[in-house]
């Protein structure tokens, strides 16, 4: 598998989540404590570059703590865990280097496509913050991304 067929085949497990995830950035947007700066959208490739990922929304202001807690419960929009079936969603697995590509830069870009349009479809003139996406240590070549409020 190439860069390109791994980057559709991650798309195309984002995509089946695309609902639930547009309704909990727009919970989020809604709960969104007056004291939020930035909404932040972060994209955590796994450690070894296997594959596993998740993507976590994050409030930036004063006193993060208490600006996150009031989206605890809608902060994950996707993530991949691990069972002894495999990963769930069944996203591609590799052994950590043997890809022929860098994997967490392949994650961090389709990941931020995604939420590109995530955004535009959910909290676009909605949000009273800008936001952000990001891959977490700096992995990904098209984040960081500043969206429009």
């Amino acid at each position: 598998m190439d860069a390109s067929a791994y980057a559709a085949a991650l798309r195309t497990q984002l995509d089946r989540v695309a609902d639930a995830a547009a309704a909990k950035l727009e919970r989020i947007v809604a709960a969104a404590p007056d004291a939020a700066e930035e909404l932040q959208l972060l994209v955590f490739p796994d450690q070894d570059g296997e594959g596993g990922f998740s993507i976590v929304a994050t409030l930036e202001g004063p006193d993060a703590y208490v600006l996150n807690r009031a989206i605890e419960a809608d902060r994950t929009l996707f993530e991949v865990r691990h069972g002894a079936q495999g990963p769930t969603p069944p996203v591609p697995m590799f052994a950590p280097g043997r890809a022929g590509f860098e994997v967490r830069d392949v994650i961090v870009d389709a990941a931020s496509g995604w939420l590109e349009e995530l955004w535009a479809r959910a909290a676009r003139g909605r949000s009273p913050i800008p936001g952000y996406i990001a891959g977490i240590d700096g992995w990904g070549t098209v984040a960081p991304v500043e969206l429009e409020a």
